[in-house]
């Protein structure tokens, strides 16, 4: 298991190799890395704070596709961001510079567990959506859905679950675990079959195995959109951007084409 926290920086590490050649460099080339697309303006604060809230936090243009589309998108993308922030501030506060506040049943603890499980809990329940929603739709929606990676990412949070509630019922019970939400639910319910020694292994190493082989595959899938698409907002929110843009655009349709001998 301590294997898991010294490789876990790696596949992280692949992550960002992943988004810097699949998603920087590709919007580099598109927006005009070079300086010609990117004018050297102030940053217009106002439209930047606006986009980001359109785009990002609230997401409202897919909420224009409809209720369901939002909500599935919403629960995925903020589900996910939340979950991946607490497994960083747990891996910190737990395993690389553990401290008091954070050890089992203190009040550090408490915290991470209940950020961790609810945010498992909103991932959960969209990933179910989304893989429903998949299955019913047609070959033109199909082209922009990643069934595999919504997969992949429903037995990274079923597997952490299932280790979390035998973790917790091999224990003694403990009522400040209900902080821990579903796990604790899970570990009361299952705590009959208690104990699970062999079963809680597999499933801690299954969960932490492919939490690790996610994070490498994200950069270099489909969902990576999830990135790429706020931020290409974000960009163009910037007018001097876009005008230098169109700028450059008309400049190379109007500029006379020389003759070919």
């Amino acid at each position: 298991m301590t294997a898991f926290w010294v490789l876990i920086p790696l596949f992280v590490g692949v992550l960002f190799i992943g988004l810097y050649r699949n998603l920087f460099v590709k919007l580099a080339v598109i927006l005009g890395a070079s300086g010609r697309f990117l004018p050297a303006r102030p940053l217009d604060a106002a439209a930047l704070g606006q986009a980001y809230a359109d785009e990002v936090l609230v997401q409202r243009r897919i909420r224009l596709r409809g209720r369901m589309p939002w909500a599935r998108h919403m629960l995925i993308s903020w589900g996910f961001s939340v979950l991946f922030l607490f497994d960083i501030l747990t891996a910190l506060f737990t395993k690389y510079l553990p401290l008091e506040a954070f050890k089992a049943g203190h009040g550090g603890w408490l915290f991470l567990k209940f950020g961790l499980n609810l945010s498992g809990m909103a991932l959960l329940v969209g990933l179910i959506i989304a893989l429903a929603r998949g299955m019913a739709a047609d070959r033109d929606e199909e082209k922009f859905t990643d069934r595999p990676g919504t997969i992949f990412l429903l037995l990274v949070v079923v597997t952490g679950f299932v280790a979390q509630a035998m973790h917790f019922a091999n224990q003694p019970p403990d009522p400040s675990r209900a902080w821990a939400l579903l796990g604790h639910w899970l570990g009361e319910a299952m705590r009959p079959g208690a104990p699970y020694t062999g079963s809680y292994s597999f499933f801690w190493m299954a969960h932490a195995l492919l939490a690790s082989a996610f994070l490498a595959y994200l950069g270099w899938s489909r969902m990576i959109h999830v990135f790429a698409t706020p931020l290409g907002r974000l960009f163009y929110s910037q007018p001097a951007l876009r005008e230098a843009k169109v700028r450059a655009v008309m400049e190379g349709l109007l500029k006379p084409r020389t003759e070919k001998s």
